[in-house]
């Protein structure tokens, strides 16, 4: 295929050798079309054949104009003459091929086609993200110098089979919605792959890939926007999926100030996710993008969160300075079944919402959201062949998945209350279903993490227990799972380590009493050596009670107590400090002897003896 490559008016011109001229343009430009004709006749624009219905604009005047299509002949000769049309403001509806020419025989027409696209790629910029509305088609034509190879298009990387929507070595190639055109450039090397979506839905959202062989590629994603608001319509609510995005388009048809993206209200500066004055900013999970209007009529204000969790559900607003604001709603499910498990209990608060993802591979006849089963007629709370519906609190959403790989049913409950606990089912046709159990609790009987971490501190820092029992979160059947767990875990923890330090005190006590050194011989106070009894000065002799010598290893002195006298005048006294339980026999060296000073002057006694002189007494220990 050979194609004619020239650039006039800001769009591009590829001549193909079959007979037929693709022009190329951004949403919004302008293309003009001139081509010298030898007949004369009326001068005619059609779109297709030129058949009944098929013509735009028919003059036999030199120049014609209807609505953003024009027409000029000019005379170039005697017989021949240049006839130009233009395209004002194309848009993607646009796209397809035309006829022109002069006179009745249309054999003589040229013929020539319109590609109006989104982008134009040549690898050099960082990946371009394009916003487009759900519903509507994305063009992108991507530029390559050195074309080889087949041409590809792929939703991420062209490595894994399943990632190609369309593969092909020839010009041109379709599947399902996907589609690729190859266009040779005229003169000079390069050539131009134009690859599309059709009839885009939120799940096309995400990364792609045009490629020509396997190393020449070019990268860009696509943002389906999930609503497109207007401040025409009231109570817009969005079902999403915990972990995907959601991507809402505002528009402004007289668009001033910053732009803001709020929770609620952005009156209140904690409410502000994003603000700028800008055209692009971002802020964690949250962005915004705006995006002018052709003909400076108004601009669209796209504002996106990523990662989605369950907290995200909410309300929302996305403004243009003070007054001008778009309100929405955003629902992410709290569980999503696939019909792997079983037993899914979901417990919610009275008075709030439960949302639940049913996902279907096989998608098929109407949808149904039950409670029980769904085979009795008064079992059905609702039933609907469309794709949303709503009845009093309950609701049903259908999101199909990309390239038709089954759907999810998006079923929902509002303004919970305790008569909802028991077990529903969201069924597509009569045999393919998903069970799931509410259990609706009362704020008084929920139980909370907070709670329940509290109780195990109460006895430690009842300041701390004060402080959380004013916490009441909001609690799921996960929720209270782990908190039980976490209970069970900490006084569990607690008593071990309570054993571990016990038993490392009680080992320490007694290696110190094992291990503890002797205490050497004290000089005892004479003061403390009562005065000894002159009737009594044999003390060895048998039926009288040994003397006993207490020391206490705690104190730097020797208690010296008796219940006989001792005389004053013995020198030699042995004080028997334990009584042994050993035999007689048993070897002299398992005896340690500790001598102790013991003076026989008792302080203002008349019977001391001299300064200096001691008694000794040897205590046996055993």
């Amino acid at each position: 295929m050979k194609v004619c490559y020239t650039l006039i008016c800001c769009f591009f011109l590829y001549d193909v050798s079959e007979g037929i001229t693709y022009y190329s343009a951004n949403e919004g430009g302008n293309i003009t079309v001139k081509y010298p004709f030898r007949s004369s006749g009326s001068r005619k624009l059609c779109r297709g054949p030129c058949e009944a219905g098929d013509v735009l604009i028919e003059t036999e005047g030199h120049e014609a104009e209807s609505g953003r299509y024009s027409i000029k002949y000019e005379k170039t000769g005697d017989a021949e003459g240049d006839l130009t049309v233009t395209f004002t403001q194309v848009s993607k509806s646009d796209s397809g091929t035309y006829q022109f020419g002069l006179g009745s025989d249309s054999s003589s027409y040229r013929e020539f086609g319109i590609i109006v696209i989104d982008a134009q790629l040549d690898g050099s910029s960082e990946v371009k993200q394009l916003y487009k509305r759900s519903g509507g088609d994305v063009n992108v034509q991507c530029f390559f110098t050195n074309p080889k190879g087949s041409q590809y298009f792929c939703r991420e990387e062209c490595g894994e089979t399943k990632n190609v929507l369309v593969k092909t070595s020839g010009g041109e190639e379709r599947s399902g919605r996907y589609s690729i055109l190859y266009l040779r450039q005229h003169e000079g090397e390069g050539g131009y792959l134009h690859v599309t979506i059709t009839q885009l839905i939120s799940s096309d959202s995400g990364s792609y890939r045009c490629s020509m062989g396997e190393e020449s590629h070019i990268d860009f994603k696509v943002i389906v926007t999930d609503a497109q608001l207007d401040g025409r319509s009231e109570g817009n609510q969005l079902y999403t999926r915990s972990g995907g995005d959601v991507t809402v388009e505002c528009f402004f048809p007289n668009p001033k100030g910053s732009k803001y993206f709020c929770r609620e209200e952005c009156g209140e500066t904690k409410n502000v996710l994003v603000k700028t004055s800008g055209g692009e900013a971002r802020s964690g999970r949250y962005s915004i993008k705006y995006l002018p209007q052709n003909k400076g009529e108004g601009g669209s204000l796209f504002v996106t969160i990523t990662q989605l969790i369950s907290s995200d559900s909410g309300s929302y607003r996305c403004s243009m300075g003070e007054e001008s604001h778009r309100d929405f709603k955003v629902i992410v499910a709290d569980a999503r079944l696939d019909g792997r498990s079983e037993g899914n209990q979901l417990y919610k608060r009275s008075g709030g919402d439960v949302t639940v993802e049913c996902f279907f591979p096989n998608p098929k006849g109407s949808k149904y959201f039950c409670r029980e089963e769904c085979g009795e007629t008064k079992n059905v709370l609702f039933k609907t062949s469309g794709g949303e519906a709503r009845s009093g609190r309950y609701s049903i959403k259908y999101l199909p998945q990309n390239k038709g790989d089954g759907g999810s049913l998006f079923v929902t409950i509002t303004q919970l209350i305790s008569s909802d606990s028991g077990s529903y089912r969201c069924s597509m046709g009569e045999e393919s279903h998903r069970d799931f159990k509410v259990i609706v609790t009362d704020d008084s009987t929920t139980t909370s993490p907070s709670s329940s971490s509290s109780f195990t501190r109460s006895s430690a820092s009842p300041e701390t227990t004060d402080q959380s029992e004013d916490q009441t979160p909001e609690t799921t059947g996960a929720d209270t799972s782990f908190s039980t767990k976490n209970l069970i875990l900490t006084v569990g923890l607690t008593l071990v380590v309570m054993v571990i330090l016990l038993s490392g005190a009680a080992l320490m006590f007694c290696r110190n009493r094992t291990n503890r050194p002797r205490e050497p011989p004290v000089e005892t106070d004479p003061a403390s050596v009562p005065e000894p009894d002159p009737e009594n000065n044999d003390i060895g002799d048998e039926g009288r009670p040994p003397a006993a010598v207490e020391i206490s290893p705690d104190y730097s002195y020797v208690k010296y107590s008796t219940t006989q006298p001792v005389t004053a005048g013995d020198d030699d006294n042995f004080v028997t400090a334990a009584t042994s339980q050993h035999n007689a026999d048993d070897s002299s060296a398992s005896l340690t002897y500790a001598q102790v000073n013991i003076s026989n002057r008792a302080t203002g006694s008349a019977n001391s003896a001299p300064p200096g002189e001691e008694d000794v007494v040897y205590s046996v220990l055993q």
